[in-house]
């Protein structure tokens, strides 16, 4: 299994609510068509609010934050294969391209991060509740 993590933020001036609703809408819809079959999840975890953990100004912690990312989003693929056919289709000009005009509309691109992660999953002591 292989996971690719997205973080992402909204362009500026851009309400939080509709940027998920162009996101559900417009790239969700596009990369379900062309690349659902490739995956075993894709998964958007909304923060309609982030707070400040810990930052040295007591002023700041714990109230809600411009800066932070907007959605992080999870896309499962069931193997290498799998995802190396994502990439191929992913990289052709004219899907790229699609993509990236797509993501100016709401992205804030230069905020926005992604990366294939290394899962670590702490025992619990038996449960098997764990969501992937």
């Amino acid at each position: 299994m292989i996971k690719l993590v997205l973080t992402l933020k909204r362009k500026p001036g851009m309400t939080h609510e509709d940027f998920r609703a162009y996101y559900e809408k417009s790239h969700v819809e596009q990369a379900v068509k062309l690349f659902g079959h490739l995956m075993l999840a894709y998964r958007r975890n909304y923060l309609p609010t982030s707070a400040a953990l810990c930052d040295g100004d007591p002023e700041r912690v714990g109230k809600p934050q411009p800066e932070g990312v907007d959605v992080v989003t999870e896309v499962i693929f069931k193997d290498q294969a799998s995802f190396d056919e994502f990439a191929r289709k992913f990289n052709a000009p004219e899907i790229n391209q699609w993509f990236v005009e797509d993501e100016k509309r709401f992205f804030d691109r230069e905020a926005s991060r992604m990366g294939i992660v290394e899962i670590v999953e702490s025992d619990l002591g038996g449960s098997s509740n764990t969501p992937q």
